[in-house]
């Protein structure tokens, strides 16, 4: 979810620039100048020093029914279209009269990307028809490379943390990995070990969102007044938010001094990841109100401008509190 220098982007650019807004995981790195803060104040205390790199309501959903698998699409078919140079997932939708969500289930075996972004590649061979939409929105399909998760961690003396910590408006899973070690010096080794891989920071880091957009409204074509934008609910656009954090059990004899760090450590990191997510839910009320109000001509290009704004502020944010420390640019994180 990035943006280039030139908003004046040509249709074609347009699917690269929202493929780049959606792609959102590099957003959970933590703010390395407050780790160091942390760590140095261990060390003056007699530890070891070291520098750590870096919808719903929330109501339960019906389990999403499992598709039957759709065979591939034939190429020229009738019940398909070939992606041509300059299409996006909005432009082919409003010129066949159908939703976003439709396209990307019906497709989400062939084409997965599509959970996370609208972006198109010309040659795709898109199937136009298809089973009807489960009740429950199709989970993002995993990273290439996931990080093995574990179940949340009930820890005592430590601070556990579930949805319930992120703003309220969200819709919040949080998930964990494991890590280990004794000293602050062995966790650092075991988050650049086990922890996401960061495009931006090119290594492991220790915390990130991913955002997933759900698009509830579609294209209808009508004789007399041509292409109208059709709700398929009380909101137009949704977006759920995956928290990915480490977790840490203390072995047996481990100074006081690491619990301390760490319990700091992941707190912070926490109203790290609590933030990235306030961000985009301020500029959520305007990306549904750009769809309310707007044109089949006009939603792309207003919910392009308003996703480049939201990653731009939190690239800003992640600038302010440790990218520019790194040597990391705001535009290399609009590119990634």
């Amino acid at each position: 979810m990035r943006e280039t220098e030139d908003l004046g982007l040509d249709t074609a650019s347009q699917a690269v620039v929202m493929c780049a807004v959606f792609a959102v995981v590099l957003l959970g790195m933590v703010v390395l100048a407050q780790r160091q803060a942390a760590i140095d104040a261990f060390a003056q205390a007699g530890g070891e020093a070291v520098a750590i790199g870096g919808a719903d309501d929330g109501a339960s959903a019906s389990p999403t029914p499992v598709p039957t698998p759709l065979p591939p699409p034939d190429a020229g078919g009738p019940d398909t279209y070939t992606v041509q140079r300059g299409d996006s997932l909005f432009s082919v939708a409003s010129d066949l009269g159908l939703s976003p969500n439709e396209l990307i289930f019906w497709n989400q075996q062939s084409y997965p990307t599509l959970q996370s972004t609208p972006a198109l590649t010309p040659g795709w061979v898109l199937r136009t028809t298809g089973p009807p939409l489960p009740r429950a929105t199709p989970q993002p399909t995993p990273t290439p490379t996931p990080v093995p998760q574990i179940a949340a961690p009930d820890i005592p003396g430590l601070p556990s943390f579930g949805p319930g910590d992120f703003p309220a408006s969200a819709a919040v899973t949080v998930s964990y990995y494991a890590v280990s070690g004794t000293t602050p010096l062995q966790i650092d080794a075991s988050i650049r070990q086990n922890g996401p891989w960061s495009e931006w920071a090119q290594q492991n880091i220790q915390a990130q969102v991913e955002v997933s957009p759900s698009f509830n409204f579609g294209f209808q074509s009508s004789p007399f007044r041509g292409c109208s934008i059709v709700l398929e609910g009380d909101v137009p656009l949704t977006l759920s938010y995956e928290v990915l954090l480490p977790s840490w059990t203390p072995p047996p004899g481990v100074p006081p001094a690491t619990v301390d760090w760490w319990t700091e450590i992941i707190v912070e990191t926490v109203a790290h990841e609590s933030h990235h997510i306030s961000l985009y839910e301020q500029f959520l009320p305007a990306m549904n109100e750009a769809v309310r109000t707007g044109t089949c001509d006009s939603v792309e290009a207003d919910l392009e401008r308003l996703w480049t704004d939201a990653s731009r502020a939190n690239c800003e944010f992640d600038l302010a509190e440790y990218g520019y420390a790194i040597g990391l640019s705001l535009e290399s994180c609009l590119q990634n």
